[in-house]
């Protein structure tokens, strides 16, 4: 980082150096001013520290904008949050929120942007490679080119020592909510060289980028689509989430990008969100 030798006017008029955090409200994501994007980039200012929690989104339930998230609805074992205070607060202890639909991230980033005044988006695939690695795209992992299991959460079951332990550990909630709560709770490893936490292997993270019978020819390099039916919109995620499987694409690192599909009630797998915010190239 520079050191704090750029500034950028944060919310509210704040100036804030890089490296340096800040909070939009009280309860709101602490974002982390980062240096300058490349010119093919947007210009982003400020990515957000963690992904976005239970307790993040919960504050704008609180305030009326949003609607609670409906737990296991595409599983017919739906679990009405609006009726289990109980465990609501066992979510709100910092878990990364990974259950939101299409239309519950745009309400949610639409309470955000009118409280804060910021332009927030989720971030594109390249943006991502580019925050996670710090600004070194040839970088394997967050922290540099080498395993290192004591700062990501990695599967136990591929490397011997990393602190995971097992999907089930940690001091997870209820028995009825522990299967909608998805990796470790925020900040639980080291942060990268810009100060973000668990950009690899805590929850997969939702980028902005959507394959659509319209586009999908342009990633017909990348993917397999031979098993899809063409109306089947998808998005794409980075940062997979290998906590939970033993497979061996932990090893990619930062260049692993996947997909989820896309139905009316939601998404087909757990994704997190990391938010950046967009300002003024200088």
């Amino acid at each position: 980082m520079s050191g704090g030798a750029e500034t950028e006017q944060g919310f509210h008029g704040n100036t804030v150096e890089i490296g340096e955090e800040f909070a939009p409200c009280d309860g709101c994501p602490a974002f982390i001013r980062v240096p300058q994007s490349p010119a093919d980039l947007r210009p982003i200012t400020f990515v957000s520290k963690f992904e976005l929690t239970w307790n993040n989104y919960w504050q704008a339930v609180d305030a009326g904008a949003c609607p609670a998230p409906i737990l296991g609805e595409n599983f017919g074992r739906a679990i009405d949050l609006n009726e289990r205070s109980e465990l609501v607060a066992q979510l709100r202890l910092d878990w990364p929120i990974a259950e939101l639909n299409d239309a519950e991230i745009e309400c949610y980033v639409a309470w955000l942007e009118s409280v804060s005044g910021a332009d927030l988006a989720l971030p594109t695939v390249q943006e991502w490679e580019w925050f996670a690695s710090s600004g070194n795209p040839s970088r394997r992992f967050p922290w540099g080119d080498d395993i290192d299991p004591t700062r990501e959460a990695l599967s136990t079951r591929d490397l011997v020592g990393i602190p995971f332990a097992s999907p089930w550990s940690g001091g997870r909630p209820s028995a009825d909510i522990f299967p909608h709560v998805q990796g470790k709770r925020v900040g639980s490893f080291p942060p990268s060289e810009w100060g973000l936490y668990d950009v690899l292997g805590n929850v997969t993270e939702l980028t902005e980028e959507r394959i659509t019978a319209q586009n999908r020819s342009a990633y017909e390099d990348q993917f397999d689509f031979s098993n899809n039916p063409p109306q089947l919109e998808e998005a794409l995620m980075k940062g997979y989430q290998i906590g939970q499987w033993s497979s061996p694409v932990w090893q990619d690192g930062i260049e692993r990008t996947s997909r989820v599909s896309i139905y009316s009630y939601g998404f087909s797998a757990p994704v997190g969100i990391r938010l950046v915010i967009v300002g003024e190239r200088q």
